[in-house]
């Protein structure tokens, strides 16, 4: 009986070392990754059975009564131990080695649940990045004014297929002789990936309306300091949004065709009980009881060239009662040539918003109404960047020439209301692929006013 186990244990450790490399040499998948730790177990159980075999095998010999020996039995040195093992007295060597064996084979298993220790770790990975930046406004007229913020975002891989991602914003700014600080959640939401092409998620997330917000809007990646009318503080599209979402990717013959899906939170309407001077204007950053749905599809051709479309359709209330039918509609499109001369980045997007008519300050309560008027805005920018990255001079490679238009129309009648024109040239000096020094200077034209000028300098760092 004593030889079944030994016999058993060498079979299993037979399998033992080529396991064990695979581990080392090969990419492990989910799978091969579960299996492994199910016959670690299983190992495990079958050396406890076969060590408690072992023993009781012992105790039935040493508990036999021993026949006087018909001769001396010649002297003998004592049999070493494999391994590096002392013998215990009274151990056959059939017991020592099957002893010896067995720790071996623990130790192997040691290997083994680190190397899954390892690939479980490897599994979810912690990450923290974001980008931090200083700007020194100088507009005309006006107050020079120093302003930073810093903007870590968090980044959880839970396991292969769930993961979070987060962006806080702290900004300290300067105003009336005081500095500030503002603290804002950018977005925070758990994404679940169903394959490679397809991802579903929840949460706040940057609003996939065109392609600023949810791709250019890191301070080190937008090539001007400041962001395009259509996207600033009375802008037409949204940056963020609270909801769900599914997104995917659908590609063919070498071109791929890109969609996101929503429900959110509807955009909040402005009333002159909140804001007697910007009222009419949607606020995407409300809780409203509405809901909104929207999407985005872009065709890319080559992966240089993308045209997309958006659409955001709901309804918006007021914290004063108003409530009014919504839609905003998006076009946009990029293109990034690579030349001789360096390289060339064209975007283009383009929002209109129509917002039902509805009477503002009914009561007159406030004193701006009642009026009612024809809420339809929309806007645009173009923008095109040059960097000659193939030119010999060290210096030279670095810099980067960037042009922008952009305009934003609301109705005449609405306060605020009328056009404004914006022409931005700026140049960039790139340290390394995500630290950027920007000196932008813009002229600013509003309907009935005189033209303006606003000096920028900014310094982006991405990490």
């Amino acid at each position: 009986m004593k030889y079944i186990p030994l016999a058993a244990t060498a079979l299993i450790l037979s399998g033992l070392p080529t396991m064990a490399i695979a581990q080392d040499d090969e990419p492990v998948s989910k799978e091969e990754y579960n299996e492994l730790k199910k016959e670690v177990e299983e190992l495990k159980a079958m050396i406890r059975l076969l060590t408690e075999q072992s023993g009781k095998a012992v105790e039935s010999n040493q508990s036999q009564p021993t026949r006087p020996a018909a001769r001396p039995a010649p002297r003998t040195a004592p049999q070493p131990a494999s391994s590096g093992e002392t013998a215990t007295e009274g151990e056959s060597p059939t017991t020592i080695n099957l002893r010896n064996q067995v720790q071996r084979a623990n130790r192997r298993i040691d290997a083994l649940e680190q190397k899954s220790i390892e690939l479980d770790s490897a599994e979810s990975a912690f990450h923290i990045t974001g980008f931090a930046l200083t700007r020194f406004n100088v507009p005309d007229g006006g107050d020079t004014v120093f302003n930073t913020s810093f903007s870590p975002v968090v980044l959880w891989q839970i396991n292969d297929k769930l993961f979070f991602e987060s962006e806080f914003e702290f900004e300290l700014q300067t105003a009336d002789g005081r500095a500030e600080t503002d603290i804002a959640l950018g977005y925070a939401n758990l994404q679940f990936l169903v394959n490679d092409n397809l991802t579903v998620g929840v949460g706040k997330f940057l609003s996939p309306f065109g392609q600023f917000a949810e791709r250019l809007h890191p301070a080190w990646i937008n090539k001007l300091p400041n962001a395009p009318l259509i996207r600033g503080h009375e802008g037409l599209a949204p940056s963020s949004s609270i909801g769900a979402f599914v997104k995917g990717v659908v590609p063919f013959d070498g071109q791929k065709i890109v969609y996101t899906v929503y429900a959110i939170n509807g955009p909040t309407l402005v009333d002159a009980v909140r804001d007697e001077e910007e009222f009419g204007g949607l606020d995407y950053d409300g809780f409203s009881s509405n809901k909104a749905v929207g999407g985005r599809i872009g065709y890319l051709p080559v992966p240089q060239l993308e045209f997309g479309y958006s659409i955001l359709v709901g309804e918006a209330d007021s914290d004063n009662g108003l409530n009014a039918e919504t839609t905003v509609m998006g076009l946009d499109a990029s293109y990034i040539l690579d030349t001789d001369p360096g390289l060339f980045d064209f975007r283009f997007e383009y929002v209109y918003s129509t917002v039902d008519d509805v009477t503002y300050d009914a009561s007159g309560a406030v004193g701006v109404g009642p009026i009612t008027f024809n809420n339809e805005r929309d806007g645009l920018y173009v923008q095109a960047a040059f960097r000659p990255i193939h030119s010999s001079s060290d210096f030279f490679k670095n810099v980067e020439f960037v042009g922008r238009y952009d305009y934003l129309s609301t109705p005449s009648t609405a306060p605020e209301g009328g056009d404004i024109d914006r022409w931005t040239a700026g140049i960039n000096y790139w340290f390394n692929s995500s630290t950027v020094l920007k000196l932008a200077v813009d002229n600013v034209e509003h309907e009935g006013e005189e033209a303006r000028q606003n000096v920028m300098l900014m310094l982006g760092v991405g990490f």
